[in-house]
């Protein structure tokens, strides 16, 4: 067995030109390695990260305990970092999937609660969903309708009537910047988000009662489930 003073130590890329060679290029192991690696560098050249380096010229540990505190999920840096994110998610067209698009705001705004308790509110996640899409002329129709609708918003309302558009510019064949056809009047769509919201409401069908917010199994009042279950029980 050769002594380890006759070995070839392995520095930088070889290293990597090594697990090439015993994993091949197309292996997970290779890939997630060379993306951490590539992700590493392109942290250290960035120059708002080069800027933090001031004051940890001769301190590496100390320097990585800094840039931890900045990039971690955790800390004010990864909030401001979480939330440049949220502002600049946009929808390319073309092959942009939206309902990626609206996921990844969705995602973000999750983490931001998660991870730094403020999430954003629902009227900023609304507002993020149609700027992704503000510079688009086919989707500013439907925004004007949004922003001028009477009806309060709801998340999951706008970010149907986003998706339904793009699907429906991608099924008529149109290029995303020729105002094809959309397949639906959006002229409607606030009257059809109300009537899809009252159809979700709630209502107790005690003739006693008829309160929004319960049913009839759940209602105190006379007649109601409830009532009659606690004057059995006295």
């Amino acid at each position: 067995m050769a002594k380890d003073s006759e070995m070839t130590k392995l520095q930088g890329d070889s290293n990597y030109q090594a697990i090439t060679l015993t994993n091949g290029p197309n292996s997970k192991l290779y890939k997630a390695w060379k993306n951490r690696r590539d992700a590493a560098t392109e942290l250290m050249m960035e120059d708002t990260t080069l800027t933090h380096v001031r004051g940890y010229e001769e301190n590496s540990a100390g320097l990585w305990v800094h840039l931890a505190s900045l990039y971690a999920d955790s800390g004010v840096g990864a909030a401001v970092r979480l939330l440049r994110e949220f502002a600049a998610v946009k929808y390319k067209g073309g092959v942009d999937d939206m309902a990626k698009v609206m996921g990844r705001i969705r995602s973000i705004a999750d983490k931001l609660e998660r991870n730094h308790e403020d999430r954003p509110s629902n009227n900023q996640i609304i507002a993020i969903m149609l700027n992704s899409v503000s510079g688009n002329p086919d989707f500013k129709d439907l925004i004007t309708t949004l922003e001028n609708s009477k009806e309060p918003l709801m998340i999951y309302d706008v970010e149907i009537a986003l998706i339904r558009r793009a699907r429906n510019l991608k099924d008529d064949g149109s290029a995303m910047s020729s105002g094809g056809v959309t397949g639906i009047d959006d002229g409607h769509i606030v009257s059809a988000m109300a009537a899809n919201r009252n159809s979700m409401v709630i209502r107790c069908s005690n003739p006693k009662c008829q309160r929004v917010g319960h049913l009839i199994q759940d209602c105190f009042r006379e007649g109601g489930y409830l009532a009659c279950k606690v004057s059995s029980v006295s």
